[in-house]
């Protein structure tokens, strides 16, 4: 996974990059993924970012969404 070239954290010693959880209280599992901009990928006045990865299963995946930078 990537969100705009940014790729994933690693979390601890096991190799994943995420965590499923229902952040939203729907009954649906969210993957929960942390993303550091390290490289001053989004700057201020940027509004959308962009998520591109794989499933398990092979087929590739895109996704947007609205970002609001804080300086």
């Amino acid at each position: 996974m990537s969100l705009d070239g940014a790729t994933t954290r690693l979390k601890g010693k096991s190799g994943n990059t995420g965590a499923l959880e229902d952040i939203d209280d729907d009954g649906d599992l969210d993957l929960v993924l942390q993303i550091e901009d390290v490289d001053g990928i989004y700057q201020e006045g940027d509004t959308i970012a962009t998520l591109t990865g794989e499933t398990f299963d092979g087929i590739q995946i895109r996704g947007e969404d609205a970002i609001c930078i804080v300086p």
